[in-house]
């Protein structure tokens, strides 16, 4: 019961990350890069963090005046995402850049372009997020939106700490994201 309870009180001690500018961040960059045609891929259910990161996306696509689809995958998995993108990879106007709402999609994307015999980052521009470790040792290594998970962490234990120990107003924390480039992505290829 009162967890229901607190389920529906308005005003609760949050932190996050801004995950909106993050996704603007990896849209600008694609396009920069070139790519007209783009995607976001995210899994069900969609919770607060992806759901602005799809907010971003389309706030990006909106302002770079570029293609801009989203894809729903069964789950945040590589496994989800690659059954996800295989149809859509393989049809006309595929696009040429995605933005994934996790790294471990992101990883799926690759795997699946890759059995469809496409190259990252030459045929296709896969960016994550989050920066997860295995990000950087794969290859191609992943581009992606790092958040910074161990501070997040740190600022909630805090938050509730100061919350038990007194009286305390509700406050929420909003961390900065950084875009790394990385090998997964690179110039739209040249193709109608």
């Amino acid at each position: 019961m009162l967890l229901q309870e607190q389920a529906v009180l308005p005003e609760v001690f949050t932190v996050s990350a801004q995950d909106e500018a993050g996704a603007e961040q990896a849209v600008d960059h694609l396009v920069e890069l070139g790519h007209r045609r783009l995607a976001f891929l995210y899994g069900e259910p969609l919770w607060p963090g992806p759901e602005r990161r799809r907010e971003g996306f389309r706030a990006a696509v909106a302002r770079a005046g570029v293609e801009g689809a989203e894809w729903a995958a069964s789950a945040y998995t590589a496994a989800a995402s690659r059954a996800g993108v295989a149809r859509e990879l393989a049809g006309p106007g595929a696009p040429t850049g995605i933005l994934a709402a996790n790294d471990v999609m992101a990883m799926g994307v690759i795997q699946q372009a890759t059995e469809l015999g496409l190259d990252v980052p030459r045929d296709l521009s896969v960016v994550g997020f989050n920066d997860f470790d295995f990000a950087s040792w794969i290859r191609p290594a992943i581009t992606t939106v790092r958040i910074p998970g161990a501070q997040m962490g740190a600022r909630a234990v805090q938050l509730l700490v100061d919350a038990i120990e007194s009286e305390r107003a509700v406050e929420s924390a909003a961390f900065q994201v950084e875009l790394v480039v990385r090998e997964s992505t690179g110039p739209a290829p040249r193709r109608p």
